[in-house]
């Protein structure tokens, strides 16, 4: 630690936390939701003291006392030097065993699931991503460079080596479309080849790696049942289990492999397109990489925004090493090399990138010379003299999304669900994705989305209610997502008689994780909201307008517009879309002056007996509420207004305008958090005079 500042952690939490780690292996335990515990238990957090490491301690016990300062008030930099002390510690000792639980359950988990404290301190969230992120890599550098010098390390490289030098690919065409499956992967694979025989019309030359001695005769059968030719089949058989990832203490992970075979085709002059098992292809993707524009591209991503999250953090999207595509060059070979030592270093190929591009002090620009490219970097720099040039593919090409949800799959080339998580949703869109992909309707009949994604069918006697589909589709305006704001509770009350009536519905912010947190807002996002929305009712028109672009998203009864908040010509846009509204939800940048801005411009559009709704009102964007044009706080100038019948002055809206809004109003209301966590108003309700279109219809 510097000698200018002291670290203190508070002796109850790190008791609570050391409790809950004794004589259990620190692989069962969630530290995201430990921490949440002991936070809620330990409510007497006085008597801070000063913070070190102790190498007679017991891991479980160095671990509570990071934990402990990590929940306590102190700089970012102290944390990262108490995090070093402890990596060293054991480094030095050359204890592999302690560094690998550390790295892996403690660092590496609250890397990728950050425990939502914000009781806790400002940015709490953030800040464990950042520093538990540095420390992650810190720890897998420190067992790299130990386990390095095992004799037996490299013992699953050398296998590799040794399969490589006996494939006979000298007769493969110049372009190839690779994957490779261990037995757990074969149900999936007959899913995935189904759909990308169906797109490329059994005219893409497929390379399979076949791992396992019972793979083989699964594959061939698969193959055969479809008249699919067009392939290559390698059998490897390594000397032990491969897993996933790995855990440091050796190379037998998959990842591993599949960079070190890209690595050899790319040696061999061949172009590759890599895919995962579970990145779909709707639609046939070579058309696409064989554009001439497009040769000056090395290798482009598929976009992602889920792992590790402080990349995202930084850059808004990062690469997703789910599907890729890359041209032979000696530069890309060297490119592949240096990923190949951080997928060694990090256990993981997209951690092992993300890393590799940020330690290369990567950033990403926007592409304005080919639309079919979402953005690009090159830094000749980063790659000692290499020009590598990596494009992440535009959304509406290659798109990962969380689940498999047929509408974020309409109109994408390559669709990417995760399938270890939602194995029977891939099973239910299969047979769809192969009429799709095959030239089928790729704009099925809205009660066909019913059934397949789960939307609401019209026909259905049995719906769920707006808070069970706020939870499905994770919206934090339920109560499964964190923070969830329990707000469906009261729009089912509100919504429940216009949900079978043809009505329009706006929503003004639709994903949480832009701007308002300093995020790009050229992110890739799908909206739960949206998803929501079409699933509860049934003949509602759905509306859209964000500052990100959520354009990708398509359906019958969902029109998106792009713009900002603080623009009234990107406001008076949403008009081209509808001239009126039913119901209209603020969920935007939360910035008072973005909120009153939309409400000034988009009041008089809204439908007599309708509904105007400002959610989250007991928190301002800090990136936004200071550099905006100062006016009141939204919550004290309606209540005042309409409460108090105060007009607070406000530069931006007049008292004759409120007047006016006044006389138009029915009913002001506003409401208090529904969970206890503030005791300040998050959502006001405004109705507006009249009759609402769903009475005049029934």
């Amino acid at each position: 630690m510097s000698s200018e500042m002291k670290l203190y952690f508070s002796p109850s939490l790190a008791s609570s936390v050391a409790e809950r780690c004794v004589d259990r292996p620190l692989w069962q335990i969630n530290f995201g939701e430990l921490l949440k515990e002991v936070i809620e238990i330990d409510t007497n957090r006085d008597g801070l003291a000063l913070a070190d490491f102790r190498p007679t301690n017991h891991l479980s016990q160095n671990i509570a006392v990071y934990l402990s300062a990590l929940l306590t008030p102190n700089a970012s930099e102290d944390l990262i030097n108490l995090g070093q002390k402890i990596v060293w510690g054991y480094a030095v000792i050359l204890d592999t065993h302690s560094l690998v639980q550390l790295t892996n359950s403690v660092f590496k988990s609250l890397t990728l699931s950050p425990p939502l404290l914000k009781d806790v301190k400002d940015n709490f969230g953030y800040q464990c991503v950042e520093i538990n992120f540095h420390l992650h890599v810190l720890a897998n550098i420190a067992i790299h460079s130990i386990r390095r010098c095992d004799a037996d390390y490299y013992e699953f490289s050398r296998q590799i080596d040794q399969f490589s030098a006996q494939l006979h690919i000298d007769g493969l065409p110049k372009c190839i479309c690779f994957v490779f499956l261990t037995e757990n992967y074969l149900e999936n694979f007959e899913l995935w080849i189904d759909v990308f025989n169906a797109s490329t019309g059994g005219q893409q030359h497929l390379v399979i790696v076949g791992i396992g001695q019972r793979v083989h005769d699964r594959i061939i059968a698969k193959l055969n049942a479809i008249e699919f030719a067009n392939v290559t089949i390698f059998d490897f058989t390594p000397r032990q289990k491969l897993t996933a990832s790995g855990n440091g203490e050796d190379l037998y992970y998959l990842w591993y492999l599949k960079i070190k075979l890209i690595r050899y085709f790319v040696s061999r002059e061949h172009d590759v397109i890599y895919s995962d098992l579970d990145s779909f292809w709707v639609k046939n993707f070579i058309h696409i990489w064989e554009q001439a524009s497009l040769s000056d591209v090395d290798i482009a991503f598929m976009p992602s925004s889920d792992m590790p999250l402080y990349a995202v953090q930084k850059w808004g999207v990062i690469p997703c090493c789910g599907f890729f595509a890359c041209r032979a060059s000696g530069r890309l070979e060297r490119f592949l090399g240096r990923w190949e030592r951080w997928v060694e270093v990090m256990f993981d190929d997209q951690i092992g990138l993300a890393e590799m591009l940020l330690d290369a002090g990567v950033e990403w620009e926007q592409r304005n010379d080919s639309p079919d490219w979402r953005s690009v970097v090159w830094n000749s720099r980063a790659f000692h003299g290499d020009n590598i040039r990596l494009s992440l593919l535009n959304p509406s090409i290659a798109k990962r999304v969380g689940e498999p949800n047929l509408l974020t799959a309409e109109g994408v080339t390559i669709w990417h669900p995760r399938w270890n998580t939602f194995q029977q949703e891939h099973r239910n869109v299969a047979a769809t994705l192969r009429a799709v992909a095959a030239g089928g309707s790729a704009d099925p009949p809205s009660h066909q989305y019913g059934a397949l994604m789960g939307l609401a069918d019209p026909s259905s006697q049995e719906r769920e209610t707006l808070t069970a589909l706020a939870d499905r589709y994770r919206s934090d305006k339920g109560t499964a997502v964190g923070p969830a704001h329990h707000y469906t509770f009261l729009y089912d009350l509100l919504f429940a008689d216009a949900r079978d009536q043809s009505i329009n519905l706006l929503e003004i912010g639709l994903a949480v994780g832009g701007p308002e947190l300093g995020h790009s807002a050229d992110r890739f996002a799908i909206s739960p909201s949206v998803l929501m929305w079409l699933s509860y009712f049934s003949r509602a028109n759905i509306f859209g307008f964000d500052i990100t672009d959520f354009s990708h998203m398509k359906h019958p009864r969902f029109e998106f517009t792009r713009g900002d908040c603080g623009s009234t010509e990107d406001l008076q846009a949403i008009l081209r879309m509808s001239s009126h509204f039913d119901i209209i939800i603020d969920d935007a940048s939360h910035a008072s002056y973005h909120q009153q801005n939309t409400f000034k411009e988009l009041f008089k559009s809204l439908h007599p007996g309708g509904f105007y709704i400002i959610e989250d009102l007991h928190w301002q964007s800090p990136f936004f509420e200071d550099s905006l044009p100062v006016v009141p706080k939204t919550w004290e100038f309606f209540y005042d207004f309409f409460v108090d019948d105060k007009y607070l002055d406000n530069q931006l809206i007049s008292k004759k305008f409120m007047d006016a809004v006044k006389l138009d109003t029915y009913s002001f209301n506003y409401f208090y958090d529904f969970t206890g966590q503030t005791t300040l108003p998050k959502i006001i309700v405004i109705k507006k005079e009249g009759t609402p279109a769903w009475v005049k219809s029934c």
